[in-house]
């Protein structure tokens, strides 16, 4: 059922990030092939059935990579992944109508604002400080999925 699946990632969410905070030493041993394609699959299987596989994705990149750039680049590429593919999935299935189109169009600018405000914030902004920032993005998710 969704809101079991919604409670779980919840909860896995909180897990990860009383264990980053707490432990923050205990990181990630293998990064390797095999644990990117477990995620991978982990997080497409949450993205296909409840939309939402960002946190996964987030989650992994984070505790895998340690410079805040390199985090960044893997989660736009990710995002950007993902959402062509629904995208296409979408169109195929005759789900972009009119009013669709409309909408989105008004979320462009706001988007592309946004993109530009964080490209000139992230080189200022120290690692702790980013990490501690996909931390609180994080937390907000999980409260998010609980209340959905």
């Amino acid at each position: 059922e969704e809101k079991t699946l919604r409670l779980v990632l919840a909860s896995s969410i909180l897990v990860y990030l009383l264990k980053s905070l707490a432990f923050p030493k205990m990181s990630v041993k293998d990064t390797g092939k095999s644990t990117s394609f477990v995620f991978g699959v982990i997080g497409g299987i949450f993205q296909g059935i409840i939309g939402t596989g960002g946190p996964v994705f987030v989650m992994f990149l984070s505790a895998a990579l340690k410079d805040a750039r390199e985090i960044r680049a893997g989660v736009i590429f990710l995002l950007v992944a993902s959402n062509v593919l629904r995208i296409s999935i979408s169109a195929a299935a005759g789900l972009i109508t009119e009013q669709v189109v409309s909408i989105a169009t008004i979320t462009i600018a706001p988007f592309l604002i946004a993109i530009f405000a964080g490209q000139l914030v992230h080189t200022k902004v120290s690692q702790k400080a980013y990490r501690y920032c996909i931390y609180a993005i994080l937390f907000c998710s999980s409260i998010s999925l609980v209340f959905k």
